[in-house]
């Protein structure tokens, strides 16, 4: 069977074909190394809203984490800027009344019976009228138009939250605009999405069943 992850979704939107054929010819594919400021930066967010830290003692911890980067200015100033935004999101976060639900799941689905979309899902969090899910971002982007959120609202309302998928709000938290933005993508945006899907996965799945290696039979 073959994997897709869930963040790789709209690279390959854009070419189904050639990531069949990079996936035919190696047998793995090259994965993340070790984790970047932007992941300490949502460890950290993550310890403060399970109450494990203060926002000073978070700050004080993503001090410490970035350490182990290179001196240079480049490293400097993201690094600044990542400190800086720690307290903005907490105040956004609590302005929003918001209470932690869970943190990220990994999803497995069967998209087609050879494809499966995996990956990460969003952050679940909630407040006295609904359930919100999101991905904190650096940079603000065309996020309402990318296939996976409604898909990971879809899977996520009936897999984890057990509820309609009317009754959660996705979307993200963008440290560019010190703000978050959701929607709730209704019955036929989802089904759309999943119909795009599935068309997708096909278009990988057949190109990959051209040019993956033969196996020799036993003779």
């Amino acid at each position: 069977m073959i994997r897709i992850q869930c963040s790789m979704l709209e690279q390959i939107r854009k070419n189904p074909i050639a990531y069949a054929q990079l996936l035919a010819t190696e047998d793995k594919l090259k994965k993340g190394g070790s984790q970047g400021m932007f992941s300490y930066w949502q460890r950290i967010a993550k310890s403060i809203h399970s109450e494990e830290l203060t926002i000073s003692q978070g700050i004080l911890k993503l001090e410490n984490l970035f350490l182990t980067f290179n001196d240079n200015v480049k490293n400097k100033n993201r690094q600044t800027g990542l400190l800086k935004h720690l307290p903005k999101y907490c105040n956004e976060y609590k302005r929003m009344q918001f209470e932690f639900v869970d943190s990220k799941k990994f999803m497995q689905w069967d998209i087609l019976p050879e494809v499966k979309l995996s990956g990460y899902t969003s952050w679940i969090v909630k407040n006295k009228t609904s359930f919100y899910s999101y991905f904190p971002l650096e940079k603000n982007i065309d996020w309402q138009a990318e296939l996976r959120f409604p898909l990971i609202q879809n899977y996520l309302a009936t897999n984890i939250l057990e509820c309609d998928s009317s009754e959660l709000q996705i979307g993200i938290y963008s440290l560019e605009s010190s703000s978050f933005e959701f929607k709730s993508f209704n019955k036929t945006e989802i089904e759309k999405a999943i119909n795009e899907t599935k068309i997708v996965f096909h278009q990988v799945f057949e190109e990959y069943e051209k040019k993956k290696p033969k196996v020799a039979a036993w003779r």
